[in-house]
């Protein structure tokens, strides 16, 4: 629920075969082995039909390693030749094409849409108090096209009579699960995209959508030829990227991949290489997403953008316009999130211990479970290639991770010039081979295993355990079939305590020691998180099913009643908790969180909670899991030792099951006050730090209406969201004294 989700949104925010080619080095480091590796069980298990991942140095690929295959029904192998769906993907090289004609002075970024496409001279923002469209504060800008802040999303995100607009426009994704583009040229979307009301006013904030699809209508403009011909003539041929088009032609069919998904657990075709719409192309030329590519292709579009807009001797920008495109464009909208004119901005750490350093990295993921990142101080690049749908980004998350934590080891290993990408395809990928693992294999491992894209407690700990911890002894809790993780120390009543996002147990230690001289604690992992298993689908993230964890974990200890204590997420349990086992809740300490009554009314009346709640109107989103990675998601933990502890344990997350407590708990528009909860009974304390960006403290007026006991309120100035770890000594002291006290 915190601000963090809007730095890290777009990060992906968003993985059993060894390439056989003579031009890798002949001793690939330890740390290639352990992340060839991960993709390798990633296919055994069925998580995966099959994946590339390819990391490169400047003009050299450091590493690539394909597993598995492109069709689970011929068995035909997924190699770097693969041609591929990357949807969003496709955004970059739109963003770089634009900037071609920027250098050649056809537009300012700050020019008013309306100066190329007249109908936007028309347009109109929704009021969702007025329930009608207005007119916008300042005029839509290119810049705003650029960095997707014109309030144009992929529909009516919640709101249902601006989602009804989009769809009497035609401006909606088509079936099946929404693969298909809207069925009109851009030029007809971009005149139909101006009579729809923008979600917000011009500039407020980022709102993901078919923002870079208009930028391919202006690129038509400022060119005078169709999208196709200009990313052609100004990208794609000058890089060789000779795999990439709007269409699969017939000497590429063969290399075509199948987009896969899950039907009961199991890998299924659904849209298959051979009778896809894909292969002819579409009317409407996507420049936000209707690319096809290779792995090898886009190596040599990564190759571009970490050689200083060059690649071969060849210049496709000025170094001091990527410069721009790297530059955030976001800093005068609310919110922690960057993106540039195309990327997605992240502070991340490469090396370890003491060599561990902070670098800048730029990336973006596809809708079909496509990844890129590149680094370029480092000159570092990776990509990961898959064909899923909806997008599932956690196996290239850890990939890229393990090569960011081993980093120093890794460089040092000789590879592939750049000269040789293109060949690393084997001979097999255009036919099956008897060493590769064909779709009845993946089958029976699907069978012998049951189906997920994230790694169970249960899993995990058949290639590791918790390691031992000081805090605390490690344990599970069984809550009917899901398997919870915990961390336990002290004697006492029972303490139990809840994380919120992005968080696990951990979060916990400073207090831990404190209060296990009192009580016996249990810090949790909740599900989805850490050790803790991760069931696929939102309705298993229900506050019902939250609820009946922590009453789980209580019937474990073989207690009768609790003290609840949660921050964040865990607030949020712990308050439902309370209200709904209030025979079972001794006492309820709440960190970060309104109470729902005070949430609620504050999204339905306070502007600027609405606005600071729009990092969770983005994780409601389908793709949204696309644009997390466990180095983004612990930018805000300072002490580096814990943030090592907190990227292996958001390794072992699932980032689909962390949104879920978003889409399925978390208000959407139009947002209504809600005031009949059932009253808490237990004594209650109420922790804020004054700094919450994202959950501001108006909604904490009125929580005395809502608790038939005594209330304690603490209010921390300076301390952000995260006070347990902001003000951890006067967090710990006034849990001490308020527990001890009403206990003795």
């Amino acid at each position: 629920m915190t601000a963090i989700a809007r730095r890290v949104l777009v990060t992906t925010a968003l993985m059993v075969i060894s390439w056989n080619t003579p031009h890798l080095a002949a001793t690939e480091p330890v740390a290639f082995d352990q992340i060839a590796a991960l993709v390798d069980q990633a296919v055994a298990r069925g998580d995966a039909a099959g994946a590339v991942h390819l990391v490169g140095r400047g003009g050299t690929i450091i590493h690539s390693h394909q597993a598995g295959v492109r069709d689970v029904n011929s068995g035909a192998p997924i190699g770097s030749n693969t041609v591929v769906r990357i949807y969003s993907m496709t955004k970059p090289i739109t963003s770089v094409a634009a900037m071609t004609l920027y250098e050649q002075g056809k537009f300012q970024l700050d020019d008013p849409v309306s100066k190329y496409i007249p109908a936007f001279k028309q347009s109109s923002v929704w009021d969702g108090e007025k329930q009608q469209a207005i007119a916008p504060k300042r005029p839509i800008t290119v810049r705003d096209v650029f960095r997707h802040t014109t309030g144009f999303a992929y529909g009516g995100n919640g709101n249902a009579e601006v989602d009804r607009r989009y769809h009497e426009a035609g401006l909606k994704y088509r079936p099946p699960q929404a693969m298909l583009p809207p069925e009109m040229t851009i030029e007809e979307a971009a005149i139909k995209m101006a009579g729809i009301p923008a979600h917000h006013h011009p500039g407020e904030r980022f709102t993901y959508g078919f923002s870079t699809d208009l930028l391919g209508r202006l690129i038509e403009v400022w060119s005078g030829v169709p999208l196709d011909q200009y990313l052609q003539r100004a990208v794609l041929q000058p890089l060789e990227m000779q795999d990439t088009a709007f269409s699969v032609p017939a000497d590429r069919q063969s290399r075509f991949a199948s987009c896969h998904t899950k039907r009961q657990g199991k890998l299924a075709i659904v849209d298959p290489c051979t009778d896809s719409p894909f292969v002819d192309g579409f009317q409407f030329l996507s420049g936000g997403g209707g690319l096809m590519s290779t792995t090898a292709d886009y190596a040599k579009f990564c190759q571009m953008l970490v050689g200083d807009g060059v690649r071969n001797e060849t210049q496709i920008l000025k170094p001091e316009t990527l410069q721009l495109m790297f530059t955030d464009q976001l800093a005068d909208v609310p919110g922690q999130f960057r993106f540039g004119l195309g990327f997605a901005i992240n502070d991340i750490e490469v090396g370890s211990g003491d060599e561990s350093r902070s670098v800048k990295q730029y990336s973006w993921g596809g809708y079909a479970s496509t990844d890129f990142r590149i680094v370029p101080e480092l000159g570092l690049y990776q990509i990961f290639v898959r064909q899923h749908v909806p997008s599932q980004h956690q196996l290239a998350g850890q990939a890229f991770d393990q090569v960011y934590r081993n980093y120093d080891q890794l460089v040092s290993k000789p590879g592939l010039q750049d000269g040789d990408v293109s060949g690393q395809t084997p001979a097999s990928d255009t036919e099956p081979a008897s060493d590769t693992q064909s779709a009845s294999d993946t089958e029976s491992a699907s069978e012998a295993q049951p189906a997920s894209d994230t790694q169970s407690a249960s899993e995990a700990q058949s290639v590791g355990k918790p390691e031992p911890t000081d805090l605390g002894t490690h344990g599970f809790v069984d809550s009917d079939g899901v398997k919870l993780h915990y961390v336990t120390r002290g004697q006492g009543k029972l303490l139990v305590m809840l994380h919120g996002f992005p968080d696990y147990w951990y979060t916990w230690r400073e207090q831990i020691p404190a209060l296990a001289e009192h009580f016996q604690v249990v810090a949790i992992d909740l599900r989805g998180y850490n050790w803790s298993d991760q069931p696929e689908g939102v309705q298993n993230y229900t506050l019902d099913k939250l609820v009946g964890d922590v009453e789980a974990v209580i019937d474990h200890f073989g207690q009768e009643q609790a003290i609840v204590v949660g921050h964040d997420w865990g607030g949020m349990i712990a308050w439902t908790f309370a209200m709904q086992r209030p025979e079972r809740t001794e006492k309820l300490v709440v960190l970060n969180l309104p109470h729902p009554a005070g949430l609620t009314r504050e999204l339905a009346n306070n502007p600027d909670q609405q606005a600071a709640s729009a990092y969770a109107r983005e994780f409601q989103k389908p793709d949204a899991a696309s644009r997390l990675n466990a180095q983004g998601l612990t930018f805000w933990v300072k002490d580096p030792e814990a943030r090592r502890k907190y990227v292996q344990a958001f390794q072992r997350s699932s980032f689909e099951a962390m949104l879920n407590f978003y889409k399925a708990n978390y208000p959407r528009p139009p947002y209504q006050a809600q005031q009949e909860f059932p009253k808490v009974k237990c004594p209650v304390l109420l922790l804020h730090g004054l700094g919450d960006t994202a959950l501001l403290p108006e909604g904490l007026n009125g929580t005395w209406n809502q608790v038939q006991n005594e209330l304690t309120l603490v209010t921390i100035p300076g301390a952000s969201h995260f006070v347990q770890q902001d003000a951890a000594a006067s967090v710990t002291g006034h849990l001490v004294r308020w527990l001890t006290g009403l206990t003795e």
